[in-house]
């Protein structure tokens, strides 16, 4: 969906309810639905249009550094993306392994915003 398209279904959720109160000689009330409907509707194709893709990543370009800190151990994973930072134990221990940990890019997208990426390492699915 083009964010065109997006804002169409915002402006007519806003405009219907208004006109349809306004038509009934209570504008006033027709005012707060028509706001309250198109606020749910830019929320609701805010969600329904959220979707997330993983590209992996070759781990030759990322650089890790381990570090415990007042008993607490971190896993920093550094990339061009990014910098991901963990305390995750089962992610600390197998980082190396590759058929347990995985290291991706998410991409977030949604009609309302650009592309998001961000560096995610997780348990291999």
């Amino acid at each position: 969906m083009s964010l065109g398209w997006a804002l169409a279904f915002v402006f007519v959720s806003f405009a219907l309810p208004f006109v349809w109160f306004a038509v009934d000689g209570r504008p006033e009330d027709g005012f707060v639905v028509a706001v309250l409907c198109a606020v749910f509707t830019f929320i609701g194709l805010g969600v329904m249009t959220t979707h997330y893709t993983y590209e992996s990543v070759d781990r030759s370009k990322i650089a890790t550094q381990r570090m415990t800190e007042n008993g607490t151990t971190k896993l920093f994973v550094h990339h061009p993306t990014g910098t991901f930072e963990t305390t995750d134990a089962y992610i600390y221990e197998n980082f190396g392994d590759t058929s347990k940990v995985e290291v991706v890019v998410e991409i977030e997208d949604n009609v309302w915003a650009s592309e998001n990426e961000s560096l995610l390492v997780r348990p291999k699915q």
